[in-house]
């Protein structure tokens, strides 16, 4: 990797989301298209009819810039020698015998020829905007610097051009573009047939709030055929949402249809979410008035999920802001699921030698855990990055045992908190942070087998380098070049344990007055011994 970002990557939980629901729509047959987001406004009122004029009121239309008829009189003229002094000079050596590429007129002291046949063809819209600039530059042989100045300063009728509107609109529902692209499907293809698209639509909301966007993603399917029972829908629609992850739902018909289905014939899914029902889908039949208006004589299903709302449900968030748009809210926030990944060790061996001696590191220290003291265990005995060594587990004192009650750790993330659980003999409490929260993909012993070996790795690297070892004891141990000790005792920060939690999520937890539970009595011991 070129660059080493400080941060673990993270996936966009909407795409995340879009990615469970593409798999599932292809997993029941159902074909992936792309459909248009720029739709007429009279494809609205063949689909809506009565009831287009207020859909409409909730579509963003589109304007286009028109493109001026631009002339090119003396004082616009003194001003572009004024700008770029050598202009006429320089057409005429540089381009004496060839020939402009938008006319056939020759070039000999036809600078302002050249000029106006490029204004001519920006209008007509033979040359694109964002090409003019580089014409200009071509076809007069000046800078770049002196053609924007030119378009910015002489043609200054461009900055006053005024939109205008057309009657194109930003989709609004998915169901806008469906109705063209089954029209030309059921003509091609083989009944039943059934695609799926997922992408923007865009509403102009009277307010942006928790619930409310001027884009947001929607994943919508259609199946075309003969006919459908409402027994076959159900049991579809049952289907498709157990497969999404909702495995109890409850289908409720709308009392006021909207008017692209057929009268009665619309529906809304409700899912049963922390004892609560939860819109997530609605579904229906199209109005055989509307496949009229596009020449289709079968009937058609439609089902469209707001992407949003469904991630906003996965990840427990209330606002729809933080969700799509995390990066930009000044505050941080983390789902349990999203806190626990901020969670990493601080010191780790470098070498596959060195992972090898932390995996038997937690090993022996978890086998022998509960071993009266003092006593010893040999860990590994062998040569390590060519150096013969001998580690062992060790704890000196009397009437204790090898490891502190806290070594065995698990980690939580529970409620924005982060918590060291003991495996066994948990407080008050811990068992809905065991049953509720998201345990970490590793633990207290990982952490500090981790830092042992890494300790020791270091050591033994010195010692083939032949250099001399620190004469006093570093934070946790006594050592000489032949005998060395580490030993962590009581853990009062993640830190002293090995571990780190990255800084925004400090923030989000430190806001929001949760809690950093990682600490405890670990009294591990680890001696190295090299020959």
């Amino acid at each position: 990797m070129v660059f080493k970002f400080k941060q673990q990557a993270k996936p966009h939980p909407v795409c995340e989301m879009i990615e469970k629901i593409r798999q599932t729509f292809l997993k029941f047959g159902l074909s992936e298209v792309i459909n248009p987001m720029i739709i007429e406004e009279s494809e609205i009122y063949k689909q809506y009819g009565p009831e287009a004029a207020v859909i409409l009121d909730r579509c963003f239309y589109l304007a286009e810039l028109p493109r001026p008829e631009i002339g090119l009189s003396n004082k616009k003229l003194d001003k572009i020698d004024k700008i770029a002094p050598m202009w006429r000079e320089e057409i005429c050596s540089e381009y004496s015998k060839s020939s402009c590429c938008y006319c056939s007129q020759n070039l000999d002291t036809n600078s302002e020829t050249i000029l106006k046949t490029l204004l001519r063809e920006y209008k007509k819209g033979n040359i694109e905007g964002d090409n003019m600039l580089e014409e200009m530059v071509k076809q007069l042989n000046i800078s770049a610097q002196q053609a924007s100045c030119i378009l910015d300063e002489v043609f200054t009728e461009l900055k006053e051009i005024k939109p205008q509107p057309t009657t194109k609109t930003l989709r609004s529902h998915m169901t806008s573009a469906w109705f063209s692209v089954l029209a030309k499907a059921h003509k091609k293809s083989e009944i039943p047939i059934g695609f799926f698209s997922i992408g923007p639509r865009f509403r102009r909301e009277q307010k942006l709030d928790a619930t409310h966007l001027y884009e947001s993603t929607t994943a919508s399917a259609v199946v075309m055929a003969q006919e459908f029972s409402e027994t076959e829908i159900f049991s579809f629609v049952e289907k498709l949402c157990n497969n999404l992850g909702f495995k109890k739902i409850n289908i409720i018909r709308k009392k006021a249809t909207a008017q692209y289905y057929e009268n009665n014939k619309e529906w809304e899914v409700y899912a049963l979410i922390n004892g609560n029902d939860v819109e997530i889908a609605d579904f229906g039949l199209y109005s055989k008035r509307a496949l009229k208006s596009y020449k289709i004589t079968h009937s058609v299903f439609n089902i469209g999920f707001g992407v949003e709302r469904l991630a906003m449900l996965s990840t427990k968030n209330n606002d729809i802001r933080n969700l799509v748009y995390w990066h930009m809210q000044e505050g941080v926030s983390f789902s349990d699921k999203e806190l626990i990944k901020q969670i990493e060790i601080i010191e780790k061996p470098n070498t596959e030698q060195g992972l090898k001696l932390k995996e038997l590191i937690a090993k022996t220290a978890k086998k022998y855990a509960f071993e009266k003291s003092p006593c010893r265990f040999n860990v590994f005995e062998d040569k390590f990055l060519g150096k013969k060594i001998k580690v062992s587990v060790v704890e000196k004192e009397e009437n204790t045992k090898l490891l502190g009650p806290a070594c065995l750790n698990n980690i939580y993330a529970f409620e924005g908190s982060i918590y060291g659980i003991p495996p066994k003999n948990s407080f008050k409490g811990t068992n809905n942070i065991k049953n509720k929260g998201i345990k970490a993909n590793f633990n207290f012993l990982d952490a500090i087998s981790s830092y042992f070996a890494a300790k020791i790795e270091e050591r033994v690297l010195q010692e083939l380098k032949k250099t001399d070892l620190p004469k006093a004891n570093d934070k946790y141990g006594k050592n000489n070049k032949k005998t060395n000790f580490w030993q962590l005792k009581m853990a009062k920060t993640p830190a002293e344990v090995n571990i780190k939690i990255s800084e925004p999520a400090n923030r989000f937890i430190t806001s929001n007055n949760k809690k950093i539970m990682l600490r405890g009595p670990i009294f591990m011991g680890i001696e190295l011994k090299i020959e």
